[in-house]
């Protein structure tokens, strides 16, 4: 009898399960509740276990002596109803543990948990891929590239054939803007290769959504696969949408560590023959562990100039110095590297610094050129003077040269104001000397429009100067401790300068009284400075003292070397200042160290050269710009850094975002594609109820030990 109730209850329970998991095949319209994975069902046999040891519970007993036997006929009626009870009661409960336990691996979720992606009509969907370096992290399965590839395919075939689709990749093709057939985008993805580009979500959101200006279809959707690195995710930016349904599809890896060069600069910017220049190399842990002896290697034309080693501590960023004497005129192309795997994009910088054999240098002067400029730069072999009147001034000169002193002018000319201003932003140093004669209103119509300031009338007054800026580099390089008894100037009249509030006005040299003696302001790539006085002994002495000198050699060396020491591939214009004529077209970019060779896009302002890669360049290095027979400019190209942290987003966490920014139209899966009589349906994974059926598991549970232990 037991036997045969046993294997009725199994065939309930074999039929219970396959109606269970007919429920993914059943239309859409009649069903409440769906499973994210209903093969998980078939475990709810495990149910047979509590009930066959229920059935078949073979238990031995023990005698008990009693030695007065007239209430026992009472005390087994009792004891035998309460062990029946208490049996069914716990098989109840151990029963709807499983089923529970199952029921919550199984993934139940309710109707409204499905967004359909297959509508009747032509479907438009747009894809985003994402290629960047991050996206080369090898997993069990191959990259994440690979798998975004794969998964990428698996949803296009849920489509009809007659849908159309577009790929987006972090290069931005333009190839890609516009809707192929379904075997066209399934080629164009095998195509995908990695790129060294990496765009924010909502430039990528962006762009994909303006795909669809020109469709008038209501079928449209938009999917994102990706890994969702942290650095890119700007989900703050995105916008909600209730058309048109965004889907993110992330692709995770397990974390990984990685060391990076991050970047590269010089403490003291002049690049001049005989001078030791220290290179400042920042580099970042992003492991969750300690790092002992990381070899950091310089290299000066392919040529090792050192090595040292650097400990980091856990998510440490670290400066170290390199010093370098230039012993020569002319381009030093070198890189710095490490060794660390498996991520390699970040593990070398390449550097470029240009040493000018002679500067040069552009006197504008009324009349005579000053004597006291005369004397320090006419015999220095370092400097290429040349001097200029104002009234018959080549205003293509400008560009040519790295530093310009207004020398006492009368006055300045709209067009010179104009020309000087372009130049300025283009990355000219010039220097303001007014002069007794000089017409406050036209000169200050420059300064207004370039520092925020203007000059007052002059003002005459026994007025010293009392204070230094020793740490900016153009002090810093003369003095390696200020001393005491250095002679600041004495002044017997000046002109006095108002500073705006907006001014970025630095004081080199300061009056007692707080205003600027010796000023300067970065305006675009140049620098402007102000004097409040003339070189001339009637105003002061300021010509005549050490401070002078290396004023004025240092403004004039740091102009010379206004130039990138690397550019980002893909993003900043790179600029060659002072470049002479060139009659020969076209010009390349060629590699020091391979045979690349391409034509980028350049173009000429004055004597500088402006030259634009977009994508085209897509491999970091020293490169070269030339015609067919002279090399014109040299320049390096690095990867972007962006991507060297490797941490992601989870699922859980993307989908905390949506709804902390309450986005509406985006919503996240992981592999949750179902089909329903041939439709393709996405899960809203933010839905579930299989927390409820965990924690029902809990409590079927808990009710079980609290019968076994006080029934």
């Amino acid at each position: 009898m037991l036997i045969i109730f046993f294997n009725k209850s199994c065939v309930c329970l074999i039929f219970f399960v396959l109606l269970l998991s007919e429920t993914k095949r059943t239309t859409e319209n009649k069903i409440f509740m769906f499973f994210t994975n209903p093969t998980i069902l078939w475990l709810l046999l495990a149910i047979a276990i509590p009930i066959a040891i229920h059935l078949f519970h073979f238990r031995k007993f023990k005698k008990t002596y009693f030695s007065n036997v007239k209430l026992l006929q009472n005390i087994q009626n009792q004891t035998k109803s309460q062990s029946k009870l208490k049996h069914l009661l716990v098989l109840i409960c151990r029963i709807f543990t499983i089923i529970c336990l199952v029921l919550a691996f199984a993934q139940p979720n309710p109707k409204t948990a499905l967004k359909s992606l297959v509508s009747e009509g032509t479907n438009y969907v747009s894809m985003a891929i994402d290629n960047s370096f991050s996206m080369g992290t090898n997993t069990e399965n191959g990259t994440l590239l690979d798998q975004a590839k794969q998964k990428a395919k698996e949803l296009i075939l849920k489509y009809k054939p007659s849908d159309r689709f577009a790929l987006i990749t972090q290069d931005f093709l333009d190839d890609n803007r516009r809707f192929v057939s379904r075997e066209e985008m399934l080629d164009a993805i095998e195509r995908i290769d990695m790129v060294p580009f990496s765009n924010n979500l909502s430039e990528i959101v962006s762009r994909q959504k303006s795909l669809f200006q020109n469709v008038s279809s209501e079928n449209k959707s938009l999917f994102v696969i990706s890994d969702f690195q942290k650095s890119m995710v700007d989900i703050e930016n995105l916008i909600s949408d209730t058309i048109l349904q965004t889907w993110f599809f992330p692709i995770q890896s397990r974390n990984l560590n990685n060391i990076s060069i991050d970047s590269l600069s010089v403490e003291t910017p002049i690049f001049q023959i005989g001078n030791e220049i220290e290179l400042q190399i920042w580099l970042t842990n992003y492991s969750e562990q300690s790092l002992q002896e990381i070899p950091v290697r310089l290299f000066i034309d392919n040529k090792i100039i050192s090595v040292g080693n650097v400990d980091f501590e856990s998510r440490q960023t670290k400066m170290i110095q390199r010093k370098l004497t230039l012993q020569q005129a002319g381009y030093w192309q070198g890189h710095v590297e490490i060794t660390d795997h498996p991520i390699t994009f970040d593990d070398r910088l390449y550097f470029t610094l240009n040493v000018l054999e002679k500067i040069p240098v552009l006197i504008i002067s009324e009349s005579q050129p000053n004597a006291f400029l005369m004397k320090l730069l006419g015999n220095d072999e370092s400097f290429d003077l040349k001097i200029q009147h104002v009234q018959n001034l080549d205003f293509s000169m400008l560009q040519k040269v790295s530093f310009v002193v207004l020398d006492e002018l009368k006055t300045l000319s709209s067009g010179l104001q104009t020309e000087l201003l372009t130049a300025i932003e283009a990355g000219l140093s010039v220097l303001i000397l007014p002069g007794e004669q000089t017409d406050l209103t036209s000169i200050n119509n420059l300064t207004k429009l370039t520092l925020n300031t203007e000059y007052k009338q002059i003002e005459k007054s026994q007025i010293n100067v009392n204070a230094i800026l020793s740490e900016h580099p153009i002090f810093k390089s003369a003095f390696v401790k200020l001393p005491e008894n250095l002679l600041l100037p004495e002044i017997q009249k000046y002109f006095p300068v108002q500073v705006s509030s907006r001014s970025n006005l630095q004081y080199l040299l300061r009056l007692n009284n707080n205003d600027p003696f010796l000023a300067f302001g970065n305006v675009g790539k140049g620098r402007a400075y102000l004097s409040a006085v003339p070189f001339d002994n009637n105003f002061s002495n300021f010509q005549n003292q050490p401070i002078f000198v290396v004023s004025m050699l240092n403004m004039i060396l740091q102009s010379a070397n206004n130039e990138e020491l690397y550019h980002l591939l893909g993003q900043n214009e790179a600029v060659v200042h002072h470049v002479g004529a060139i009659h020969a077209s076209p010009l390349y970019l060629q590699s020091e160290n391979s045979d690349f060779e391409i034509i980028p896009q350049i173009r000429f302002k004055g004597n500088q050269l402006f030259i634009n890669t977009f994508s085209s360049l897509k491999e970091a290095g020293n490169h070269m710009i030339r015609t067919k027979n002279e090399t014109i400019a040299k320049l390096s190209y690095n990867f972007d850094r962006k991507e060297s942290n490797l941490q992601s987003y989870s699922q859980s966490e993307l989908e905390k975002l949506v709804e902390q920014y309450h986005l509406s139209g985006f919503f996240v899966l992981k592999n949750n594609f179902i089909s329903m009589n041939g439709n393709l349906l996405a899960v809203d994974s933010r839905i579930s109820w299989w927390k409820w059926c965990l924690l029902l598991a809990l409590l079927f549970l808990l009710t079980e030990v609290c019968i076994l232990r006080f029934f």
